[in-house]
């Protein structure tokens, strides 16, 4: 019994060695596959490190050498931007004297011949207006010296009918009644010859009046379109 159990302890023996020793050459190659990939790993980022370092210094460089360059070109073309100056100025300034259309603002008229709202040129408002204030100011003016005439005609032939009567009134008892109201008649005609005779005012007011509305009707037609 005791000589069975030495050789099955023997045997197991034998058994577990050979799989103990094949466990740990495995761990011992997958350790040492480990380590060569952590050097391998370790090589790489100092290269990394190494070509960065190298590309920081090759970017550092150009820094301080490219002004020479820089100050020196200039100098040889200092004309060249000018000229595109120029250029520039005679583009914008082309445009500007291009016709552009005038300002209107709304005229109301009075005169009947024109009367309406019209929108005319800014910069001929005032003649338009001063023309039409002028032509109001005759058409006034000759309103005011026709009332005025009316009267002094009126008063006139008052005074001759006045002194005609008069006339007449002292022929009564005279031996010739017919004669001598025939003689009052020739004073009576004189003194109504010296009257006003109706066209003064029109004389001296209608030709401005006419001036100034075919001016003024001008000035609409030609500043008013």
């Amino acid at each position: 019994m005791t000589r069975m159990n030495k050789k099955t302890i023997k045997k197991t023996k034998e058994k577990i060695i050979p799989v103990s020793s094949s466990f740990f050459s495995a761990r011992l190659s997958s350790i040492i596959a480990i380590i060569l990939l952590l050097g391998t790993i370790g090589v790489l980022y100092a290269k990394k490190q190494e070509l960065e370092k190298s590309q920081r210094e090759q970017k550092s460089l150009p820094t301080s050498s490219p002004t020479p360059v820089n100050l020196v070109a200039p100098t040889t073309q200092p004309e060249q931007p000018i000229k595109q100056k120029t250029n520039i100025i005679k583009d914008t300034a082309l445009p500007t004297p291009s016709p552009t259309e005038r300002k209107k603002v709304p005229i109301t008229l009075t005169d009947p011949t024109v009367a309406g709202t019209y929108y005319c040129y800014e910069d001929k408002a005032n003649e338009i207006m001063t023309t039409q204030n002028n032509l109001n100011l005759a058409i006034k003016t000759l309103e005011i010296c026709g009332t005025t005439l009316s009267f002094n005609i009126k008063t006139c032939f008052d005074d001759c009918t006045q002194k005609a009567q008069a006339c007449i009134n002292n022929c009564y008892g005279s031996g010739d009644m017919l004669a001598c109201t025939y003689a009052c008649d020739a004073p009576n005609k004189t003194c109504g010859d010296a009257c006003p005779k109706g066209t003064e005012c029109s004389d001296k007011y209608l030709g401005d009046i006419d001036r100034l509305r075919s001016q003024l009707q001008q000035l609409k037609a030609s500043y008013c379109p």
